[in-house]
């Protein structure tokens, strides 16, 4: 360097104009390095503002092989357990204390006026846990610094904290108000700030968050959920980057604590989304035990068969989905129609139409988002609220299972599971398969033919748009 002096002089003065806040970074997306495809195909298609950074430093672990060691926690620190007297986040508590912690604080907006609060206290001290129970607007950051005040001088230092708390308050889009947004996003959202924001002076050695597998692949009348979860997502990348510990899961439905065990109907629908039943909690927390072992940021857990959450996921084919689809391999091709015609050979006509049977209502309840037992064989499918659209994929998904070419259009005929059947098993039967397959210039041209004059501009380059994706997953051309 020709004038180092000057040069150190310029630094200087520039380093300075940040710390005052006169200059900020330039706008940048940081990219982790596992994800450099990502951030490559990001840049490649303009959807970047400023500078995409790839972080070399923050490579998670794999964790997709089994971990036989086991997690153990210090006696002597205090763990703060938000929405912790009842349901997941009561179980991990619980979990906690068969990892060796011995001092709990757990949170609810009831605190001991919650149905079984004293019981739970006597459950821990049986067990020689010193727990408190408090009442305590998590969101509220003057409540949590008396909070965080009174464990500091009651009981051991702060050691760890789950964020388990959460409302729900489900509507469609065009239904949530300010209000409604606010009532879910002020405890998961709010709440994680303020317990971020308090204790990060503090020695923790765990900061866990609790988030949702929907912020993965979004969900119907969640989009205040999803928006929360996906800040907590962002504040645990921000600690680590900070040097802070922090790990975000995104569960999957929990079948045995929480929310689901009393909303039989949401589990259901989750369940035929995701193709697979709801995680029992003691898989659960075996799988937080293996993040904690690798010390991961961000991570989603959840039971699902990637063929059947595919067909119902729009993003599926994007990038960020690309490891999970080379991971499953070919184990998502499975279904189609020569191996259904090899299950069937050999079977008598009233197995062939038993297994077809179990295939349509297996296949109209995942497009319905809906159980098969659910499904009734003799109502009209558009009773059942199957639209053109979904008549569309109804149509690809049985051609694709069986080689039997249905009408595009099949609610112009209104079927129900039992003529849709009849007529599968008699084209079987006759040997007729699949004969040319409409394009997509036809298949969109029989619902604007049909429902057109009813739609906008913008709602007919939606049914395009969507007709193409079918089209495109099923891998036409």
């Amino acid at each position: 360097m020709a004038r180092p002096a000057l040069a150190q002089q310029l630094f200087n003065q520039m380093m300075a104009l940040f710390h005052e806040g006169d200059l900020s970074p330039l706008p940048h997306r940081v990219f982790d390095a596992h994800q450099v495809i990502d951030a490559f195909r990001t840049m490649q298609q303009a959807k970047h503002i400023g500078k995409l950074v790839v972080n070399m430093q923050t490579v998670q672990p794999p964790v997709s092989q089994p971990v036989h060691a086991r997690l153990v926690l210090s006696g002597n620190g205090t763990w703060l357990v938000t929405g912790g007297v009842a349901g997941f986040g009561l179980e991990t508590a619980r979990w906690l204390t068969s990892r060796g912690v011995r001092h709990l604080v757990l949170v609810s907006r009831r605190g001991m006026h919650t149905p079984g609060a004293a019981q739970l206290l006597a459950e821990f001290a049986a067990q020689g846990v010193q727990a408190d129970i408090s009442a305590c607007d998590v969101a509220d950051e003057s409540a949590v610094q008396a909070l965080l005040h009174r464990i500091g001088a009651s009981m051991p230092p702060l050691e760890g904290i789950v964020h388990a708390a959460m409302v729900l308050d489900d509507a469609l889009m065009a239904q949530l108000t300010a209000d409604r947004y606010a009532n879910v996003l002020r405890p998961k959202a709010g709440g994680a700030l303020v317990l971020h924001q308090l204790t990060q002076h503090l020695p923790l050695k765990y900061f866990i968050l609790y988030s949702s597998v929907t912020t993965l692949i979004g969900n119907a009348g969640q989009a205040n959920y999803v928006a929360a979860n996906a800040l907590l997502e962002n504040l645990a990348q921000h600690r680590r980057a900070q040097g802070l510990p922090a790990l975000c899961v995104g569960w999957g439905p929990i079948d045995d604590a929480g929310y689901l065990t009393r909303h039989q109907a949401v589990k259901d629908s989750l369940a035929a989304r995701l193709g697979a039943a709801a995680l029992k909690t003691q898989d659960a927390l075996h799988m937080l035990e293996i993040l904690l072992l690798h010390d991961v940021g961000v991570a989603t857990v959840a039971d699902f068969d990637w063929a059947t959450l595919a067909r119902l996921l729009p993003s599926s084919n994007e990038p960020r989905f690309e490891s999970l689809r080379r991971h499953v391999g070919q184990a998502g091709q499975a279904g189609n129609a020569d191996d259904f015609a090899s299950r069937i050979a050999g079977k008598t006509p009233d197995e062939v139409q038993s297994m077809v049977y179990q295939l349509v209502r297996e296949q109209v309840a995942q497009i319905l988002c809906s159980m098969p037992d659910k499904i009734n064989p003799g109502q009209p499918l558009h009773d059942m609220g199957l639209d053109s659209l979904m008549g569309v994929e109804l149509a690809l998904a049985l051609e694709k299972s069986t080689g039997v070419r249905l009408p595009a259009m099949l609610l112009n005929e209104g079927p129900t599971v039992e003529k849709l059947v009849a007529r599968i098993v008699e084209k079987l039967q006759t040997g007729e398969a699949a004969s040319a397959q409409p394009s997509l210039g036809e298949l969109v041209s029989q619902v604007v033919a049909q429902h057109g004059e009813h739609l906008s501009n913008e709602e007919l380059a939606q049914t395009v748009q969507a007709v193409a994706q079918h089209i495109t997953q099923e891998g036409r051309v």
